[in-house]
């Protein structure tokens, strides 16, 4: 399981990018929103192809916690990093679905700094979300 330093800054994350507590609506777009965000950011050093496998792997690790997430894929479309998130929190309630979201960043978060370790990993999180990470440095 993730740390939960990571699952709060997921939270965090998803909150900052839905402009406040979300609906269904709200969080999948938010989600969708910070996984852009942070595929721009990794393609120079994953390439696009491992910028695929890394998305596909973080969601299959959330979908094994947060059932609302089975019918969702990764990186099947160029577009979006999700196709199916915002049909899968459909009818969920706003809990659930903010729950869900950040299910899906925090494993993002927890194979970056698997893979990068503690420093590098964090790095591209401390400058696309400097508001969300120091708010857990209080």
């Amino acid at each position: 399981h993730p740390p939960s330093n990571l699952v709060e800054l997921a939270r965090r994350i998803v909150e900052q990018e839905a402009g406040g507590p979300s609906d269904p609506a709200a969080a999948a777009a938010a989600v969708e929103t910070a996984c852009q965000r942070l595929s721009d950011h990794l393609v120079d050093l994953l390439g696009s192809a491992g910028v695929s496998a890394f998305l596909r792997r973080a969601l299959h690790l959330a979908q094994r916690e947060q059932p609302l997430l089975r019918r969702v894929a990764a990186g099947e479309d160029t577009a979006a990093c999700f196709s199916g998130l915002a049909e899968s929190l459909a009818g969920s309630t706003d809990e659930e679905a903010a729950a869900a979201a950040a299910s899906v960043l925090t494993h993002m978060l927890d194979i970056l700094v698997m893979l990068l370790g503690e420093e590098l990993g964090m790095r591209p999180i401390r400058k696309l979300w400097p508001e969300a990470t120091s708010a857990g440095e209080d």
